[in-house]
């Protein structure tokens, strides 16, 4: 199932390297005391070491993705099924 195989969140959206967790005691110096405060789990990227947390982006960000992946996966599906029919019936008649 193709939506079981997502990894949402799992990519740096400043260089695109993998997000892993990362202990608070280690990223200290690149978070707010507010954000200490309000959040207990962090991620950094592997690569560029942006930092990030669950916060009210994410909540949003996760809040839109659940209401439009199954559309989202559906139209992706068509648009991968109409691909291949083209490439398997259309083309070789156009070649």
């Amino acid at each position: 199932d193709l939506k079981n195989k997502l990894q949402l969140f799992s990519r740096c959206t400043v260089c695109n390297g993998l997000i892993k967790p990362v202990e608070m005691d280690k990223i200290l110096d690149k978070i707010e005391p507010g954000t200490r405060n309000d959040f207990k789990k962090f991620y950094e990227c592997s690569s560029c070491k942006k930092v990030y947390w669950e916060g009210s982006h994410y909540e949003n960000m996760n809040k839109f993705i659940k209401t439009r992946l199954p559309y989202n996966i559906q139209y992706y599906l068509y648009l991968l099924a109409l691909n291949n029919y083209l490439l398997a019936f259309i083309f070789p008649i156009l070649i």
